[in-house]
């Protein structure tokens, strides 16, 4: 369910695009891969409640109802914030400011919106439609996944280790940071060095003084004005 967020948001927003009269270009193109990252955000976290609420043993429509009135607000307030950033392009008087904003901006706005509209309305009702598939004894599975499972298991053992020590973590996380930082910064600087090394070598090469008479000797019976070089070889 998760997996189909993603192209129904993508398609729908073409419609959007004819709407706008706005073609498939780079520029469209560059703003639907901005906002592929944050279609599936919202269907996670409705799609995440709704299974939490089923593995506390809550009936299908209870746990369908509860865990998308839960989050609804959260996920319209983080959707909404993200397309504001874009508003401030619209009022913009410069040409090229414009072009953007028309076209990336409403490529990330509408498949937002759109994917917002897919985690509120389909990815509940698709829910509820595969759970009443599954018999009582398959739900309990989300149960034994919940307490079992190893990697939530590993996360709660990680969390647990940084509450207990929030300076050691605090100080780790510096530490990778900074360590990241003198990475990036050593390879731009090998590379910036290597691009140097590289530059090809220019040759200066100078005409005969014989072949000069013979170009100004042409260019005079020709009536054609002489260039630059000639001229001051002349003078």
């Amino acid at each position: 369910m998760i997996a189909l967020s993603i192209p129904i948001s993508v398609y729908t927003a073409f419609n959007l695009f004819y709407a706008y009269n706005i073609t498939i270009n780079s520029l469209t193109l560059v703003g639907i891969a901005l906002a592929i990252g944050r279609l599936v955000d919202d269907s996670v976290v409705v799609l995440e409640n709704i299974y939490r609420l089923v593995s506390e043993g809550k009936d299908i429509d209870t746990a369908v109802r509860q865990g998308t009135s839960e989050v609804w607000r959260s996920i319209v307030a983080s959707t909404l914030t993200t397309v504001t950033v874009f508003l401030p392009f619209l009022f913009s008087d410069n040409f090229m400011l414009k072009i953007i904003g028309k076209n990336i901006g409403i490529s990330i706005v509408s498949t937002l919106l759109i994917s917002l509209s897919v985690a509120l309305l389909f990815i509940p009702m698709a829910t509820h439609f595969m759970l009443k598939l599954t018999t009582k004894s398959d739900l309990g599975v989300f149960k034994r996944l919940t307490i079992h499972n190893r990697m939530i298991q590993g996360y709660y053992l990680t969390l647990k280790t940084s509450m207990r020590n929030p300076a050691g973590t605090i100080i780790g996380t510096l530490v990778v940071f900074f360590a990241v930082l003198l990475i990036s910064l050593s390879l731009s600087v090998s590379s910036t060095k290597k691009s140097r090394l590289q530059v090809s070598d220019f040759q200066l090469q100078c005409l005969p003084e014989q072949h000069l008479k013979r170009q100004t000797l042409s260019l005079v019976k020709l009536n054609k004005p002489l260039p630059g070089y000639l001229k001051k070889e002349m003078s």
